[in-house]
Protein backbone atom coordinates (compact mmCIF):
# COMPACT_ATOMS: atom_id res chain seq x y z
CA UNK A 1 0.00 0.00 0.00
CA UNK A 2 1.32 3.44 -0.85
CA UNK A 3 1.82 5.66 2.13
CA UNK A 4 0.00 8.96 2.22
CA UNK A 5 1.22 11.74 4.48
CA UNK A 6 -2.03 13.10 5.84
CA UNK A 7 -2.72 15.01 9.01
CA UNK A 8 -5.06 12.73 10.86
CA UNK A 9 -4.44 14.35 14.22
CA UNK A 10 -5.28 11.20 16.05
CA UNK A 11 -8.70 11.26 14.87
CA UNK A 12 -8.54 13.88 15.23
CA UNK A 13 -9.71 11.50 19.03
CA UNK A 14 -12.24 12.84 20.39
CA UNK A 15 -15.99 11.22 21.80
CA UNK A 16 -15.19 14.53 21.96
CA UNK A 17 -11.86 11.57 22.91
CA UNK A 18 -14.09 14.32 21.68
CA UNK A 19 -11.46 13.93 23.44
CA UNK A 20 -13.09 11.22 25.00
CA UNK A 21 -14.25 14.83 22.68
CA UNK A 22 -13.70 15.95 27.05
CA UNK A 23 -17.04 17.48 27.92
CA UNK A 24 -18.73 16.13 31.05
CA UNK A 25 -21.79 14.28 29.75
CA UNK A 26 -24.51 12.36 31.53
CA UNK A 27 -22.76 9.18 30.39
CA UNK A 28 -19.77 10.16 32.51
CA UNK A 29 -21.68 10.54 35.76
CA UNK A 30 -20.94 8.28 38.67
CA UNK A 31 -23.68 6.01 39.96
CA UNK A 32 -24.13 8.23 43.02
CA UNK A 33 -24.41 11.37 40.89
CA UNK A 34 -26.99 9.77 38.59
CA UNK A 35 -29.10 8.66 41.55
CA UNK A 36 -29.02 12.13 43.10
CA UNK A 37 -29.96 13.82 39.81
CA UNK A 38 -32.90 11.46 39.25
CA UNK A 39 -34.37 12.60 42.59
CA UNK A 40 -34.21 16.30 41.72
CA UNK A 41 -36.42 18.09 39.21
CA UNK A 42 -34.39 18.99 36.13
CA UNK A 43 -34.42 22.75 35.37
CA UNK A 44 -35.69 23.90 31.97
CA UNK A 45 -32.34 25.48 31.17
CA UNK A 46 -28.97 24.73 32.78
CA UNK A 47 -25.32 25.44 32.04
CA UNK A 48 -22.30 23.22 32.60
CA UNK A 49 -18.70 24.30 32.24
CA UNK A 50 -15.25 23.16 33.22
CA UNK A 51 -11.50 23.30 32.73
CA UNK A 52 -8.86 20.59 32.51
CA UNK A 53 -5.07 20.52 32.82
CA UNK A 54 -3.37 17.44 31.42
CA UNK A 55 0.22 16.29 30.96
CA UNK A 56 -0.63 14.98 27.46
CA UNK A 57 -3.79 15.52 25.39
CA UNK A 58 -4.47 11.94 24.26
CA UNK A 59 -7.44 11.20 22.01
CA UNK A 60 -8.19 7.64 20.95
CA UNK A 61 -4.71 6.72 22.15
CA UNK A 62 -2.89 9.30 20.01
CA UNK A 63 -1.30 12.44 21.38
CA UNK A 64 -2.81 15.70 20.13
CA UNK A 65 -0.20 17.78 21.96
CA UNK A 66 3.05 16.09 20.83
CA UNK A 67 3.44 14.56 24.28
CA UNK A 68 3.33 18.00 25.92
CA UNK A 69 0.90 19.44 28.51
CA UNK A 70 -2.39 20.91 27.33
CA UNK A 71 -5.11 23.15 28.75
CA UNK A 72 -8.76 22.54 27.89
CA UNK A 73 -12.16 24.02 28.63
CA UNK A 74 -15.80 23.55 27.73
CA UNK A 75 -19.22 25.15 28.08
CA UNK A 76 -22.47 23.28 27.50
CA UNK A 77 -26.08 24.46 27.60
CA UNK A 78 -28.86 21.98 28.39
CA UNK A 79 -32.49 22.63 27.54
CA UNK A 80 -35.79 20.99 28.63
CA UNK A 81 -33.93 17.84 29.77
CA UNK A 82 -33.63 16.79 26.09
CA UNK A 83 -31.44 19.16 24.08
CA UNK A 84 -27.85 20.31 24.44
CA UNK A 85 -25.25 22.40 22.63
CA UNK A 86 -21.65 22.94 23.62
CA UNK A 87 -18.18 24.19 22.75
CA UNK A 88 -14.87 22.52 23.64
CA UNK A 89 -11.43 24.09 23.23
CA UNK A 90 -7.93 22.67 23.71
CA UNK A 91 -4.37 23.67 23.08
CA UNK A 92 -2.71 21.33 20.54
CA UNK A 93 0.72 20.73 19.07
CA UNK A 94 1.10 18.81 15.82
CA UNK A 95 4.66 18.50 14.46
CA UNK A 96 5.04 19.98 10.99
CA UNK A 97 5.95 17.55 8.20
CA UNK A 98 7.31 17.67 4.61
CA UNK A 99 3.83 18.35 3.24
CA UNK A 100 3.65 21.58 5.24
CA UNK A 101 0.74 20.57 7.46
CA UNK A 102 1.86 23.03 10.17
CA UNK A 103 0.30 23.35 13.61
CA UNK A 104 -3.14 24.90 13.91
CA UNK A 105 -3.43 27.43 16.69
CA UNK A 106 -6.00 25.48 18.70
CA UNK A 107 -8.65 22.76 18.51
CA UNK A 108 -12.20 24.15 18.69
CA UNK A 109 -15.09 21.68 18.66
CA UNK A 110 -18.85 22.23 18.55
CA UNK A 111 -21.50 19.73 19.64
CA UNK A 112 -25.28 19.55 19.71
CA UNK A 113 -27.92 16.88 19.99
CA UNK A 114 -30.49 15.08 22.11
CA UNK A 115 -29.79 13.55 25.52
CA UNK A 116 -32.26 12.09 28.00
CA UNK A 117 -32.26 9.76 30.99
CA UNK A 118 -34.84 7.08 31.74
CA UNK A 119 -34.13 5.64 35.17
CA UNK A 120 -30.63 4.13 34.99
CA UNK A 121 -30.32 4.45 31.20
CA UNK A 122 -29.10 7.54 29.32
CA UNK A 123 -29.04 7.97 25.54
CA UNK A 124 -27.13 10.73 23.74
CA UNK A 125 -27.56 11.21 19.97
CA UNK A 126 -25.64 14.13 18.53
CA UNK A 127 -23.26 15.69 16.04
CA UNK A 128 -19.69 16.91 16.59
CA UNK A 129 -17.83 19.45 14.48
CA UNK A 130 -14.05 19.34 14.93
CA UNK A 131 -12.21 22.48 13.73
CA UNK A 132 -8.58 23.66 13.85
CA UNK A 133 -8.31 27.45 13.56
CA UNK A 134 -4.98 28.64 12.25
CA UNK A 135 -4.17 25.62 10.10
CA UNK A 136 -2.65 26.23 6.68
CA UNK A 137 -5.27 26.63 3.94
CA UNK A 138 -5.65 24.09 1.13
CA UNK A 139 -3.10 24.77 -1.64
CA UNK A 140 -1.63 27.71 0.25
CA UNK A 141 1.93 26.36 0.01
CA UNK A 142 1.76 25.83 -3.75
CA UNK A 143 1.90 22.58 -5.67
CA UNK A 144 -1.53 21.66 -4.34
CA UNK A 145 -0.23 21.42 -0.76
CA UNK A 146 -1.72 20.93 1.66
CA UNK A 147 -4.35 18.85 -0.11
CA UNK A 148 -6.97 19.16 2.65
CA UNK A 149 -7.66 20.61 6.06
CA UNK A 150 -8.49 18.63 9.20
CA UNK A 151 -11.98 19.98 9.90
CA UNK A 152 -14.61 17.23 10.04
CA UNK A 153 -18.07 16.19 11.24
CA UNK A 154 -18.70 13.11 13.35
CA UNK A 155 -22.21 11.86 14.14
CA UNK A 156 -22.41 9.87 17.36
CA UNK A 157 -24.64 7.71 19.57
CA UNK A 158 -23.62 7.36 23.24
CA UNK A 159 -25.63 5.01 25.49
CA UNK A 160 -24.82 4.56 29.17
CA UNK A 161 -26.26 2.47 31.98
CA UNK A 162 -25.86 2.68 35.75
CA UNK A 163 -25.72 -0.93 36.96
CA UNK A 164 -25.60 -0.13 40.66
CA UNK A 165 -24.00 2.34 43.08
CA UNK A 166 -20.52 1.14 42.12
CA UNK A 167 -20.64 0.15 38.44
CA UNK A 168 -21.62 2.05 35.29
CA UNK A 169 -21.25 1.14 31.61
CA UNK A 170 -20.99 3.33 28.51
CA UNK A 171 -20.64 2.98 24.77
CA UNK A 172 -19.83 5.11 21.74
CA UNK A 173 -20.64 4.71 18.05
CA UNK A 174 -19.42 7.47 15.77
CA UNK A 175 -19.35 7.93 11.98
CA UNK A 176 -17.72 10.53 9.76
CA UNK A 177 -18.15 10.65 5.96
CA UNK A 178 -14.97 12.75 5.57
CA UNK A 179 -12.32 11.71 8.07
CA UNK A 180 -10.18 14.77 8.90
CA UNK A 181 -10.68 16.12 5.41
CA UNK A 182 -9.30 13.07 3.59
CA UNK A 183 -12.60 12.00 2.03
CA UNK A 184 -12.29 8.60 3.74
CA UNK A 185 -15.30 7.28 5.69
CA UNK A 186 -14.59 6.53 9.35
CA UNK A 187 -16.40 4.55 12.05
CA UNK A 188 -15.42 4.32 15.71
CA UNK A 189 -16.98 1.87 18.19
CA UNK A 190 -16.06 1.60 21.86
CA UNK A 191 -17.30 0.34 25.20
CA UNK A 192 -16.23 1.32 28.68
CA UNK A 193 -16.76 0.62 32.36
CA UNK A 194 -16.29 2.63 35.54
CA UNK A 195 -16.11 1.09 39.01
CA UNK A 196 -16.27 3.16 42.18
CA UNK A 197 -13.85 1.70 44.72
CA UNK A 198 -14.70 1.06 48.38
CA UNK A 199 -14.91 4.21 50.47
CA UNK A 200 -12.01 5.07 52.77
CA UNK A 201 -13.38 6.27 56.16
CA UNK A 202 -10.77 9.01 56.49
CA UNK A 203 -11.68 10.28 52.99
CA UNK A 204 -15.47 10.17 53.20
CA UNK A 205 -15.87 13.07 50.72
CA UNK A 206 -13.54 11.54 48.14
CA UNK A 207 -14.76 9.05 45.52
CA UNK A 208 -12.04 6.72 44.26
CA UNK A 209 -12.60 4.96 40.95
CA UNK A 210 -11.06 2.93 38.18
CA UNK A 211 -12.25 2.97 34.57
CA UNK A 212 -11.28 1.67 31.16
CA UNK A 213 -12.30 1.65 27.51
CA UNK A 214 -11.74 -0.62 24.51
CA UNK A 215 -12.46 0.66 21.00
CA UNK A 216 -11.87 0.00 17.31
CA UNK A 217 -11.59 2.47 14.44
CA UNK A 218 -12.34 1.60 10.82
CA UNK A 219 -11.10 4.03 8.15
CA UNK A 220 -11.74 3.61 4.43
CA UNK A 221 -9.93 4.82 1.34
CA UNK A 222 -9.06 8.47 0.90
CA UNK A 223 -10.70 10.60 -1.79
CA UNK A 224 -8.33 13.56 -2.00
CA UNK A 225 -9.08 14.59 -5.58
CA UNK A 226 -5.41 15.54 -5.83
CA UNK A 227 -3.11 15.32 -8.83
CA UNK A 228 -0.11 15.23 -6.49
CA UNK A 229 -0.97 12.56 -3.89
CA UNK A 230 -2.57 9.19 -4.76
CA UNK A 231 -5.50 7.89 -2.75
CA UNK A 232 -4.84 5.03 -0.35
CA UNK A 233 -6.50 2.79 2.21
CA UNK A 234 -5.87 4.04 5.74
CA UNK A 235 -5.25 1.43 8.47
CA UNK A 236 -7.89 0.18 10.91
CA UNK A 237 -6.80 -0.23 14.53
CA UNK A 238 -7.84 -0.98 18.11
CA UNK A 239 -7.34 1.45 21.00
CA UNK A 240 -7.63 1.04 24.75
CA UNK A 241 -7.12 2.88 28.01
CA UNK A 242 -7.31 2.14 31.73
CA UNK A 243 -6.80 4.38 34.71
CA UNK A 244 -7.51 5.31 38.30
CA UNK A 245 -8.78 8.53 39.75
CA UNK A 246 -10.28 10.42 42.64
CA UNK A 247 -13.12 12.94 42.74
CA UNK A 248 -13.55 15.55 45.47
CA UNK A 249 -16.49 17.90 45.04
CA UNK A 250 -15.93 19.55 41.61
CA UNK A 251 -12.36 18.33 41.16
CA UNK A 252 -11.17 15.08 39.54
CA UNK A 253 -7.60 13.77 39.48
CA UNK A 254 -7.00 11.04 36.88
CA UNK A 255 -3.94 8.95 35.95
CA UNK A 256 -4.37 6.92 32.75
CA UNK A 257 -2.53 4.54 30.43
CA UNK A 258 -3.34 4.59 26.68
CA UNK A 259 -2.38 2.03 24.04
CA UNK A 260 -3.21 1.11 20.45
CA UNK A 261 -2.24 -1.19 17.59
CA UNK A 262 -0.57 1.73 15.79
CA UNK A 263 3.23 1.61 15.92
CA UNK A 264 5.52 4.63 16.03
CA UNK A 265 8.28 5.27 13.49
CA UNK A 266 8.68 6.35 9.87
CA UNK A 267 6.92 3.92 7.56
CA UNK A 268 4.95 2.36 10.44
CA UNK A 269 1.17 2.25 10.91
CA UNK A 270 1.08 5.39 13.08
CA UNK A 271 2.69 7.35 10.25
CA UNK A 272 0.27 5.92 7.67
CA UNK A 273 -2.77 6.82 9.78
CA UNK A 274 -1.71 10.18 11.21
CA UNK A 275 1.25 11.51 9.20
CA UNK A 276 3.08 11.63 12.54
CA UNK A 277 5.78 9.28 13.77
CA UNK A 278 5.65 9.74 17.56
CA UNK A 279 1.99 10.33 18.47
CA UNK A 280 1.07 6.65 19.04
CA UNK A 281 2.50 3.87 21.21
CA UNK A 282 2.12 3.44 24.97
CA UNK A 283 1.29 6.73 26.67
CA UNK A 284 0.52 7.90 30.21
CA UNK A 285 -1.33 11.06 31.17
CA UNK A 286 -2.05 12.78 34.48
CA UNK A 287 -4.93 15.25 34.47
CA UNK A 288 -6.73 17.54 36.90
CA UNK A 289 -10.19 18.79 35.94
CA UNK A 290 -12.85 20.99 37.52
CA UNK A 291 -16.50 20.60 36.42
CA UNK A 292 -19.38 22.84 37.42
Amino acid sequence: MKKVKLRYAGLLSIVFCWPQAEVSFAADQTADEAAQISEVATPAISLGYGVKFTSDYVFRSQSQSDGKPAVQGYVEGRFLDWFYAGIFMSSVSFPSDPWGLADPAVELDYSFGLRHTWGSFTLDVGALRFTYPGQIGVGELGGGLPVSNMNMWEFAVRPSFVVNEAVSLNGYLGYSPDFVGTGAPETFLSGGMRINLPQIPALDEVTLFTSGELGYQWIGKTDLKSAFIPDADLPDFAVWNIGVGATYKNATLDFRYFGSQLKNGAGKSCFAATSMTKSCGDRFALSLSFDF
